[in-house]
């Protein structure tokens, strides 16, 4: 089974970036709020950050790190789903918005969304 650092590059890879500087990081519920309160003054966890360490308009690179909280994911799955399943959409959730998707802008989380489910089901398609 592909480890989070082999589907981030297939994302990068499905959205033509090749210079990549990317740190994954998997931490509890109260570092994540923690880093919620911080930097989007959210005092709550959530499941995916992402910080963007890139200068604005350079498109062709990437320059950040993804957090993910597996705990709060977990709180958030059905009985049938599967964690890393989860995870995996959580890593290309946060990995989008490194590249400028954003679901909070009118009009732009269906593009997200859509862009989210065909990576998804490109690489579940790959590695089922």
């Amino acid at each position: 089974m592909p480890n989070l650092k082999n589907i981030a590059e297939q994302v990068f890879e499905a959205e033509k970036i090749d210079d990549v500087f990317l740190s994954i990081a998997l931490v509890d519920k109260k570092t994540i709020c923690q880093l919620n309160k911080e930097y989007r003054d959210v005092d709550s966890p959530t499941d995916v950050l992402s910080f963007n360490f890139q200068k604005p308009g350079n498109h062709k690179s990437i320059d950040g790190e993804v957090i993910i909280c597996p705990e709060v994911a977990r709180e958030g799955l059905g009985k049938k789903q599967d964690l890393f399943e989860e995870i995996v959409s959580l890593l290309v959730h946060g990995i989008l918005h490194l590249l400028n998707y954003n679901h909070e802008k009118m009009g732009e989380a269906k593009k997200m969304e859509q862009r989210q489910k065909q990576l998804l089901s490109a690489f579940f398609r790959r590695h089922c």
